[in-house]
């Protein structure tokens, strides 16, 4: 059998395992659709989505909470663990920006979940003391009906009440009626949120043109939003830093967008040629079938990211909860990463993802996380382009791309990871972007393609903080794919320069700041002995996580495909993919042993098929390029330049 049949064979068995899973999806959509159904009804929906929580309490807490009160929530410390653990932070989150302090007297247990409740009996004397300490001046009591405290009574219910304990130092309450929810306007208003992040981005893929990299269709199309998200948020953490809300923000990138449209019409007005390796695919039975499940996939996981408000821990925790607060206060306060209360939210964590909700946030004039689904949905979406993209160059035909995109989307794990609102799904996009553009950069030496994987290699740790190991992966495996040449060498600096120039600024102040991780410990030799232990656990469940039906068996099978071709595989640049995935693994591997969450296991259980995913493509990729070429290699097309080029 040749190499390039069974490539596609393998790439066969990928799809088919993938497509199995969908019953199953379906099978998770159908508890959903309740929930779903009352989109028109936001606050039922959180509701239902949330019913451990006194949702209606909370609101009229909200309500009656001046705008920088500081807040203390007890609970009963009867049920830490779940009810109450997930109160405080929905406390947190439909309060923000307001700090919110937790009392329960529930002894603490040592696990990761007791670290963010004051342990202390509920007597007034102790309540009292609790909140002169922690400079609170109203109470939120939650089921505990026996605690009488003195104080002005703001809110009752039967879930509990607001306390105002100092009435004569009360402070101004906003009378104003801030929207919670989108208007009818909203599709208007999302088109020009996406508008002005596509002509972000467009700007700089027609400065890639400028320099010899010339993207067309789907692909130009993919990369403008995903380098048109890095941008944007890029330049409102700037703006910011120079006293600029986000609603000049928004004005100052739209008048950016339209200079940059203008401009890209005066400078690229003749086109030249169509470039044929990217021309839209000509419909037969074959690519009809593989439409309809890309069509399909891309249905469900819309569905599931904009069909209910943010669902997932991570999703509102760490990553919506700063982008609502961001929005209420207009700009990114330093409460968001130095308040002591928001510590359980990792402030430390870069913000690509709370500024692009907070963006649409913006537009909509309403914190709407219905709409937080946007930019997964739209990632998700660049994924697929970027992949049609890259198996076209290397000559695959319309059929075979479409057959490796509608794999990339129907991994049964991205799909969830979107359909989830995850930051990993921006992760996933930036990694490949950065490794095909780094790749496309060393075979061809264009410009213009290093300068797209520097901005993709940038824009990974301003993403997650994961991003500094995928860079180093990526660097190393470039090094020694391209045993030392000069193009490898001048591909590293330039990854290392996108990453200082964009995400070093932020790390830089967290730094200065003194902000920690609270899910890891110091990076010291010491943790490493104390901890070297957890290793065969960890390598255990990465193993079972990688053959797992989450990614449709993807990494048995390419391991498959690399044992029976490996004699005529060679050496050659395309190994960058699969050697930057080992290195990657291997290194997050060794992070879980600094892993300061308790019980530790739990913390690698919850994650590890997240820390595999910006990496999962790379293998699929890889076996798709020997697929693409058959047996003789096909040198990569030379894509026409715009006019003025050179």
């Amino acid at each position: 059998m040749t190499r390039g049949k069974l490539a596609w064979i393998v790439l066969g068995l990928v799809l088919l395992a993938c497509v199995l899973n969908l019953p199953a999806r379906l099978f998770f959509l159908r508890p959903t659709l309740p929930i779903i159904r009352l989109w028109f009804d936001p606050e039922e929906q959180n509701r239902r989505q949330f019913p451990e929580v006194p949702h209606d309490l909370l609101r009229a807490t909200e309500a009656a909470l001046p705008p920088y009160a500081r807040l203390l929530l007890i609970t009963a410390g009867k049920d830490v663990r779940r009810r109450e653990y997930i109160t405080f932070h929905r406390a947190l989150y439909l309060l923000a920006p307001r700090p919110v302090w937790w009392l329960a007297p529930a002894p603490p247990d040592g696990t990761w979940e007791s670290r963010w409740w004051i342990s202390a009996p509920l007597t007034p004397e102790r309540v009292r003391a609790v909140a002169a300490e922690k400079q609170t001046d109203y109470v939120l009591v939650c089921d505990a009906p026996d605690l009488t405290l003195p104080g002005r009574k703001l809110v009752e219910m039967k879930e509990g009440h607001l306390l105002q304990l100092q009435a004569e130092a009360a402070l101004p309450i906003d009378q104003s009626v801030r929207a919670q929810w989108a208007g009818k306007l909203w599709p208007l208003q999302i088109a020009l949120a996406v508008a002005v992040i596509m002509l972000l981005g467009q700007m700089a893929v027609s400065v890639a043109a400028r320099a010899g990299y010339r993207a067309t269709g789907v692909e130009a199309a993919a990369l403008a939003w995903a380098l048109g998200a890095g941008l944007v948020s890029v330049i409102c953490l700037w703006l910011n830093g120079f006293s600029v809300r986000l609603q000049g923000q928004m004005v100052v990138l739209s008048l950016i967008g339209v200079v940059g449209l203008i401009a890209r019409w005066r400078w690229c007005e003749k086109r030249g040629p169509r470039d044929e390796h990217l021309s839209r695919p000509r419909v037969n039975a074959a690519r009809a079938l593989l439409l309809w499940l890309l069509a399909a996939q891309a249905i469900l996981v819309t569905c599931m990211a904009m069909g209910r408000p943010l669902q997932v821990w991570d999703s509102w925790v760490n990553w919506g909860m700063k982008a609502r607060a961001i929005f209420l206060e207009g700009y990114l306060s330093p409460a968001i990463y130095t308040d002591a209360s928001r510590a359980v939210t990792l402030p430390g964590y870069p913000l690509l993802v709370p500024l692009i909700e907070a963006w649409f946030y913006g537009w909509l004039g309403a914190p709407d996380d219905r709409f937080a689904g946007m930019l997964a949905i739209m990632c998700y979406l660049a994924l697929a382009g970027i992949g049609y993209a890259a198996v076209r160059r290397w000559g695959g035909s319309q059929t075979r791309a479409l057959l490796v995109v509608v794999t990339i989307a129907s991994i049964p794990y991205i799909a969830r990871l979107a359909e989830m609102v995850l930051a990993e799904v921006p992760l996933i996009v930036m990694a490949a972007i950065a490794a095909l553009y780094l790749l496309e950069w060393y075979e061809r030496g264009t410009k213009g393609a290093l300068l797209i994987a520097a901005l993709g290699a940038g824009f990974m740790p301003w993403t997650k903080q994961e991003g500094w190991v995928l860079l180093a992966a990526l660097c190393a495996a470039l090094l020694i794919t391209g045993k030392g040449r000069r193009r490898a060498l001048v591909g590293v600096a330039a990854c290392v320069a996108g990453a200082v120039l964009i995400a070093g600024p932020w790390y830089v102040l967290i730094a200065v700041k003194g902000i920690a991780n609270p899910a890891f410990s110091p990076l010291t030799w010491a943790t490493l002995q104390a901890n070297i232990n957890r290793l065969a656990f960890i390598v255990w469940a990465e193993l079972r996580s990688l053959v797992s039906l989450n990614w449709g068996f993807l990494w048995p099978l390419a391991a498959v495909f690399g044992w029976q071709s490996w004699r005529s595989l060679g050496w050659r640049a395309i190994n960058l993919l699969p050697v930057t995935a080992l290195i990657y693994l291997g290194l997050m591997t060794l992070t879980y042993l600094f892993s300061d969450y308790a019980p530790y296991q739990q913390h690698v259980v919850s994650s590890v098929d997240r820390v595999i995913a910006p990496v999962a493509i790379f293998p699929l990729l890889w076996i798709a390029y020997y697929g693409s070429l058959g047996e003789e290699v096909k040198k990569l097309s030379i894509r026409p330049p715009c006019e003025g080029e050179g």
